[in-house]
């Protein structure tokens, strides 16, 4: 019995190098976490470096490169005993993995699914022999117990040495698409068996191209990354279209930067993607030069840096920031929450860059978007110290001086503060004359909370004169209602989510109200400052005012 609960991962990774890329590796690492064996799958070739050397559970097998994808997961299950798994994934290289699957995994706990995957599809190639193309997409399918034992059958159903002997490529490509890609799913599905996607396309598709089937994964992979799915596919970075480098917050490197985990060295991750994309030859303004502007090779490397120094400060910040660098050149603040990716040096508001000194005040000593914070040791920044680290409520900062710091800062924090009007009040005194408060706050459209209603001020000023408390629990019930699971995964299940949200005190999960710039600039009028700028961005809303 305990032989049948062993779960094995097939990894599958095609290059014509010497070595395993980091990428890979991340990807791997990861992996081995969920499953008691991962079998790494390559093509025959030298390799530099055993990447089984550092990790038990990863071994590596090098066949010939027949019927891609589906070859050589058929040759890995022709070398093991099924019956001896409980699950067996399929996994390629396709994508790029930047942040934890814990939360997919947490998922998958919750399911009675016989096979099921990262992302469905709806889509059918022109060549499909199939009437209905529903399918969980290849790159990341987990086969269960009873899905297991249906793939002999199907290696036979498909004549899958036919296949291994096919020689013409275009040919082999839309065979294993056919029969693999959308052929395994429907299958299973034939033969009685459930499935289950992680991502739903179609709930995709209708939020944000009016039902259009689309691979959701090349064509909406922004809306995927800011709802919290951790991959980005290798084709947006080798192929990306000329659009992604004038949309900030849909330029891969941006997204992998603000949505990835940082203790994977994540700079060193897009570095060599940079190289993998030069590699290519497929950067859109290498295609432009090559196609329309016939200039040298030295010369196009000059216009191409030209453009990109001209460019990208437009492209990475907001309207007009450089005529309100002056706030925060040289200047102390004070941030409420973070560090953010916001105000980073590849962020919409550059301030870390500019700034003297910036004070930090955060919850907790442990938070779910910091982790451990060590008030001794400072606010930190890229792990180098810019200024002091105070652990209080936002709502309770007596142990500042008042009139001490140029600017205050605050990212996609006030929507979890029960009692946002005394939190502000709290923080005006904090600035000198002419100093500036930002608050970032986020679009309810872009996120979970698309379902809820924008907050009155009313409701705001109420929260205030009845002393609302940071343990408020008014929009629990609302909340649970309303909150999109499906924009949300690192939340889990419905009862997950509850779980966590009746915690709320402790993790200040909750988002108590859902704001807009009509609502921001009537908080800011409350409290007589000036507003000098306010921005509307795809995810978030900004307004900056003057004391």
């Amino acid at each position: 019995m305990n032989k049948i609960q062993r779960n094995l991962c097939v990894f599958i990774h095609y290059s014509i190098h010497s070595y395993i890329p980091r990428y890979v590796k991340i990807y791997v690492d990861e992996i081995s976490i969920y499953f008691d064996q991962v079998i790494l799958v390559t093509n025959e070739r030298s390799v530099e470096e055993d990447i089984a050397c550092d990790n038990m559970k990863i071994s590596t097998l090098f066949v010939k490169n027949e019927g891609y994808d589906l070859g050589m997961f058929y040759k890995v299950i022709q070398t093991i005993d099924i019956s001896n798994y409980s699950q067996i994934a399929c996994v390629n290289d396709s994508n790029i993995l930047f942040n934890q699957l814990l939360p997919i995994f947490n998922w998958s706990k919750t399911l009675q699914a016989d096979f099921w995957g990262l992302i469905d599809s709806n889509q059918k190639p022109w060549f499909s022999t199939h009437q209905n193309n529903y399918h969980i997409q290849s790159h990341f399918i987990v086969f269960n117990r009873k899905a297991l034992l249906k793939l002999p059958g199907f290696f036979d159903a498909i004549s899958i040495q036919d296949i291994l002997k096919e020689t013409d490529p275009v040919k082999l490509r839309q065979t294993v698409i056919d029969k693999w890609e959308i052929g395994i799913s429907q299958f299973l599905i034939k033969e009685g068996l459930s499935c289950a996607s992680f991502i739903d396309s179609n709930f995709y598709s209708n939020l944000y191209l009016s039902g259009k089937r689309t691979n959701v994964s090349l064509n909406l992979y922004p809306e995927l990354i800011r709802s919290g799915f951790p991959l980005i596919k290798m084709k947006v970075i080798t192929k990306g279209k000329l659009k992604d480098i004038f949309r900030s917050k849909s330029y891969w490197k941006n997204l992998i930067r603000q949505y990835g985990k940082q203790n994977w060295e994540i700079e060193l991750l897009i570095d060599e993607l940079i190289q993998i994309k030069n590699g290519s030859g497929n950067q859109p303004f290498i295609k432009i030069r090559r196609k329309f502007l016939h200039i040298t090779q030295s010369a196009g490397s000059l216009f191409l840096k030209l453009i990109k120094k001209i460019t990208w400060k437009k492209i990475r910040t907001i309207p007009d920031y450089h005529l309100i660098e002056r706030f925060f050149f040289d200047k102390n603040g004070l941030e409420i929450g973070g560090p953010s990716k916001f105000f980073s040096k590849d962020g919409f508001m550059p301030v870390y860059n500019k700034m003297a000194t910036l004070d930090n005040v955060n919850f907790s000593s442990t938070t779910i978007w910091t982790g451990k914070i060590n008030e001794q040791a400072g606010f930190l920044i890229n792990n180098k110290p810019v200024g002091n680290q105070y652990i209080t409520d936002a709502t309770d900062l007596g142990l500042l001086k008042n009139n001490s710091y140029d600017f205050i800062l605050s990212c996609n924090n006030i929507e979890h503060i029960a009692n946002p009007i005394k939190a502000i009040e709290q923080w005006i005194p904090l600035l000198n004359n002419g100093g500036v408060l930002v608050i970032v706050a986020p679009r309810k459209e872009s996120n979970f909370d698309h379902n809820r209603e924008i907050v009155k001020f009313d409701h705001l000023i109420s929260d205030y004169t009845n002393d609302t408390k940071e343990d408020d629990m008014t929009h629990f019930e609302e909340i649970l209602l309303l909150h999109d699971l499906k924009m949300d995964p690192p939340a889990g299940s419905r009862e997950q989510f509850r779980e966590r949200s009746l915690k709320n005190f402790e993790n200040r999960c909750f988002h108590h109200h859902v704001f807009n710039l009509d609502v921001l600039t009537e908080i800011y009028d409350h409290f007589n400052l000036s507003v000098i700028k306010t921005v509307q961005l795809d995810s978030d809303y900004i307004i900056i005012g003057k004391k």
